[in-house]
């Protein structure tokens, strides 16, 4: 026990000092079906809302359900509510927006049965105590079968754009259907399609002059930038090079430039098995490259592939984060394994750090959010060795700096996260903010002795520390077994 803690330390960076720094954290879910989570966002208090997912794996058939989780700033569950979709039927929610007055609007598609059944865009809205306002239903064409929402794009009406894929089971003629939305969930531009073939990976707009940008297949030929007019008219498509072999995702960040991520081949050959991701800038009227950055992997055996929703996210367009995984498999089983991959990068694609998270189970990023202390969460799955094709829900917080938790071996069903702990140094009482059940904190001395211990029960914490004498100690919270989730020196005065 005592060789596993010392690893488990070995990764933990510690950025509580005091109280307000910036904090980092884990979130496992374990449920009886197949879980993930899927979308995320922030609220002017620090609070984030997300979306799980949860079903059997593999199955198509019926019982995809969603549930809306509420936590705070550190990690710690607030509330949940179960998103009521009627029995036999298929959820699948893949935005949430945050609109002007606070509340959160979850968009996703809905229909009864199976897959070739989803013929329903699906608006809910909530405020920020979980409460639903209202749901709207909007059904697409009577022929437009197993549609998912992909992503969502604010325009310059401050409504929302969005559009949605179809793909027949042998990946043949793809359609792109397009709508917008306002912030009561009403369609503004009905559900709409092209004859053009297209299949979109993502979609953004420039909110100078209203156009749109498209990235995905068109016309059978792969990896294209579609364009469209302000009112989603389908213009034509221009191909990239044969080294760029995977679109994920695209951001607009000025008037004349956006960044997309894809993947390439290390050495620009084409090879499946040699692939890295390339962020590029872009000049958003010709199209043409004016940066780029290759981010290469652990291994030259090693695949990135950036997440499966959203590999780009920043709010200060000098902190841009780029997400991925590094080694993957179509075979979602507890047997591959393979690591996360994070990167913030500045407005010049200059790398300013990379992390390489976890290598014990098989994970999949699914979606990102930049948060307001200039860190990062990483929504997804994952399967470890005590599993049988089975995922449960994981969420990474990244401190801004790059401080992450380790993944690996950490008790499952649990929060980890950073307690606040301070004043440090500390006279008589230190104040600890924060709560995981069933933990408790250790104050040791310079020579290893335990001197005083305390239970955890409440997210606010006062110890009484008047009859210590002054010098140097150490805490640590850890769980019942002896796992020690963090530990630091506090100075006694």
């Amino acid at each position: 026990m005592k060789s596993l803690q010392l690893i488990i330390l070995s990764f933990v960076i510690l950025s509580i000092a005091c109280f307000g720094q910036s904090t980092h954290w884990i979130y496992k879910q374990q449920h009886p079906l197949d879980g993930c989570f899927t979308s995320a966002v922030e609220d002017n208090e620090g609070f984030i809302y997300t979306t799980q997912r949860f079903s059997n794996i593999g199955n198509l058939m019926g019982n995809i359900k969603h549930a809306l989780l509420k936590l705070n700033k550190y990690g710690v569950l607030q509330q949940s509510i179960n998103i009521d979709s009627p029995g036999d039927s298929i959820l699948e929610l893949t935005n949430l927006i945050l609109l002007p007055n606070q509340n959160i609007m979850a968009i996703g598609v809905w229909g009864v049965g199976d897959y070739t059944n989803l013929n329903t865009l699906w608006v809910s809205v909530y405020n920020q105590q979980l409460q639903k306002l209202y749901t709207k239903k909007h059904t697409g064409p009577n022929f437009f079968l197993n549609f998912q929402v992909q992503k969502i794009t604010k325009t310059i009406q401050n409504t929302y754009a969005g559009y949605t894929t179809y793909m027949f089971q042998n990946l043949t003629n793809p359609k792109s259907f397009y709508y917008e939305i306002d912030t009561l969930g009403n369609l503004v531009r009905p559900i709409s399609y092209t004859n053009t073939e297209v299949y979109l990976a993502d979609i953004i707009q420039n909110p100078t002059t209203g156009a749109y940008k498209g990235f995905g297949w068109a016309d059978g030929s792969t990896n294209n930038i579609i364009n469209y007019n302000s009112q989603l008219q389908y213009l034509g498509y221009q191909s990239i090079a044969d080294n760029v072999s995977s679109f994920r995702a695209a951001k607009y960040i000025n008037p004349s430039h956006y960044l997309f991520v894809c993947t390439t081949a290390s050495d620009f050959t084409p090879n499946f098995n040699q692939d890295r991701i390339m962020v590029l800038k872009k000049n958003f009227l010709k199209d043409s490259t004016i940066q780029y950055k290759i981010i290469p992997g652990i291994s030259i055996i090693d695949i990135d592939l950036g997440a499966s929703n959203n590999s780009i996210t920043f709010i200060d367009t000098n902190k841009i984060f780029i997400t991925g995984q590094v080694g993957w498999s179509y075979i979602f089983n507890n047997t591959f394994k393979n690591h996360l991959v994070c990167v913030q990068m500045d407005s010049q694609l200059n790398i300013k750090w990379k992390k390489f998270i976890g290598g014990k189970a098989h994970y999949q990023p699914w979606n990102t959010l930049a948060t307001k202390d200039g860190g990062i969460l990483i929504m997804g799955s994952y399967i470890d060795n005590s599993m049988v094709n089975q995922r449960d829900a994981l969420m990474i917080k990244i401190g801004p700096n790059g401080e992450v938790l380790n993944t690996n071996e950490l008790p499952k069903g649990t929060q980890v996260f950073s307690y606040l702990v301070g004043p440090n140094p500390v006279q008589n009482i230190l104040n600890i903010q924060g709560f995981t059940p069933n933990t408790t904190i250790h104050i040791v001395n310079s020579l290893g002795q335990v001197v005083m211990q305390q239970p955890i029960t409440q997210q606010q914490t006062e110890l009484n520390l008047s009859h210590l004498s002054t010098g140097v100690y150490f805490y640590r919270f850890s769980s019942p077994s002896g796992f020690i989730l963090q530990s630091g020196k506090l100075v006694k005065e």
